[in-house]
């Protein structure tokens, strides 16, 4: 075959003895020994090849796949570069046909790179890869940073639509015990003993403050909550602020320790569910 329809990154030379051809064309050179050692399908194929008969010695392994993944599958699979995790469909037809291949090291660094620092897709989707494979590390750690993601939002609807219905409920199951666990905790009278006291009484001057700003603060949280995750951000918000600074409307006396205030929310916002105990189907 011709080298001018070669891929650059695998063309043809004195130690290549096995020709690929992707769906669209273009050709892939590479030792035979490694790509039998990096694939049992292959490996079989090259092996014993009377189950797939070839038209000559020198006759192009035909593959159904495209350019792009063929040449992201050959390269994962030998080390060559890091899976494309900046493409999302690329990188799924590529773990596809590693899959169909057999290529274990090819699926087990593509794992890796799902949930690594530079992994650009969508936690959602790689919840949805996990579960479809049964990969219970991934899929607790992509369900975790769904915590955050608004689950009605239409751009986070399109990918749940990937998902089978259990998968789905346990998205929402881990938000509705968020906000069940935000509502218990805003209600501790051990950590919140001054807020939770009604009616409140200005500590100074003895006197009813009236309407209760923490009282107030936990229903607008506990609204918001319906639509929007609960979110370590929300401790920045300004409701937050006019709590945590309030002070009594009669003698102006301060009715919390702002600082610790924001601390205690700090921290029961950072110890609100974000996994749930089984992730089995």
């Amino acid at each position: 075959m011709s080298s001018d329809n070669s891929h650059p990154s695998f063309p043809p030379n004195s130690d290549t003895d096995i020709v690929l051809c992707s769906r669209d064309g273009v050709s892939f050179c590479v030792r035979s020994y490694i790509l039998k050692s990096s694939s049992g399908w292959f490996n079989r194929l090259l092996t014993d090849p009377k189950d797939v008969p070839r038209l000559a010695p020198n006759e192009p392994i035909r593959m159904p796949e495209e350019a792009a993944v063929v040449a992201g599958l050959l390269k994962t699979a030998f080390s060559m570069e890091m899976p494309p995790v900046d493409s999302t469909e690329l990188l799924l037809d590529i773990l596809r046909a590693a899959e169909y291949y057999e290529m274990p090291a090819a699926i087990m660094l593509i794992r890796a790179c799902l949930t690594s620092d530079v992994s650009k897709v969508s936690p959602i989707r790689v919840y949805a890869i996990a579960c479809e494979r049964g990969w219970q590390r991934e899929a607790e750690w992509a369900l975790a940073r769904t915590i955050h993601m608004d689950l009605c939002a239409p751009e986070v609807a399109e990918q749940l639509v990937k998902l089978d219905g259990s998968a789905i409920m346990k998205l929402f199951v881990l938000q509705r015990r968020r906000r069940d666990a935000l509502r218990e905790k805003l209600d501790d009278s051990s950590v919140y003993d001054k807020g939770n006291v009604a009616p409140q009484v200005c500590p100074r001057c003895d006197r009813n403050i009236g309407s209760n700003p923490w009282l107030a603060l936990k229903s607008w949280w506990l609204s918001r909550a319906e639509a929007v995750p609960v979110s370590i951000e929300d401790i920045d918000c300004p409701e937050v602020q006019v709590a945590a600074e309030a002070s009594c409307p009669n003698c102006r006396e301060t009715l919390y320790d702002a600082t610790h205030t924001r601390t205690n929310l700090r921290a029961m916002v950072k110890s609100l569910p974000s996994k749930l105990e089984t992730l089995s189907t």
